[in-house]
């Protein structure tokens, strides 16, 4: 089987351009003086018009040549539409800034009576403030005359107190936190214990203790004691009891008042 040799036109344009060259210069030239060189020149001159005699290899010449051709267009409208794309693209961009200039310009049309009215109600509040102060201050003045006048007069006003209550409260206030921390010290009750009390010499009851806190240790272990707990929660008809058969024993009372109550 044999394999069919592609075809290259630039190669093929090239040897016959040499080819063409090689005739023109032996055509100058006598023939006896032909070199070894251009004896094989003149030989793949003869290949290759043998081979452009061929109907076979001149059809896919012609193939590829308009495969080159269509390959060719291809590149170009490729680029022709590369360019119309960002032609409209710039386009739609202009379009969409003119909208939004517009569109602002039309927001500030209208955004500027509500300013226009902003604005004046702003100047009008400020001047209301500042003729309102300057009534302020014309009553203060006003009142300050018609006190000292009444004071004059012997008239007392109950109010003027206040600044001797104001001072004593600025002087306990600047008294240093030693002195407030020792009267409160001294202000505190001596706790009295009575002799027959001895829960506070009572060491702990560390079995017990334990057996109360083992709970707190992890969870499974709070589950295991839930679980155990569980067994004895029945309810008031049944004949079960809800004792547990390891009942740990309690101390015994702390003091006399304590164990009275164990008499009833």
């Amino acid at each position: 089987m044999t394999t069919t040799r592609p075809v290259r036109i630039t190669e093929l344009k090239q040897q016959l351009a040499a080819a063409i060259l090689t005739v023109d210069r032996i055509a100058a030239h006598d023939a006896k003086e032909l070199s070894a060189d251009d004896a094989t020149t003149l030989d793949n001159l003869d290949n290759q018009l043998n081979l452009l005699q061929d109907p076979l290899f001149l059809k896919r010449v012609n193939a590829k040549q308009r495969k080159l051709e269509r390959h060719k267009a291809w590149k170009k409208r490729r680029v022709d539409n590369a360019l119309k794309r960002q032609e409209h693209i710039n386009e739609r961009r202009k379009r969409l800034e003119a909208d939004l200039e517009r569109w602002q310009q039309q927001k500030s049309a209208q955004d500027m009576p509500v300013k226009k009215k902003k604005t004046s109600d702003k100047r009008q509040s400020t001047s209301k403030i500042r003729e309102l102060e300057r009534t302020l201050d014309l009553l203060l003045q006003l009142r300050d005359l018609r006190r000292k006048r009444l004071e004059a007069q012997g008239h007392f006003f109950p109010e003027t107190g206040d600044d001797f209550y104001a001072k004593i409260q600025a002087q306990e206030e600047r008294q240093s936190p030693n002195d407030q921390e020792s009267c409160h010290e001294e202000e505190e009750k001596q706790l009295y214990i009575h002799p027959d009390d001895q829960w506070h010499n009572t060491e702990l009851d560390h079995k017990a203790y334990a057996y109360w806190c083992q709970g707190e240790q992890d969870v499974d272990t709070l589950r295991r004691i839930r679980n155990q707990w569980d067994g004895y929660l029945v309810e008031q008809e049944d004949a079960g009891t809800k004792i547990p058969p390891t009942w740990v024993e309690p101390a015994p009372p702390s003091n006399w008042i304590w164990a009275t109550s164990l008499d009833h």
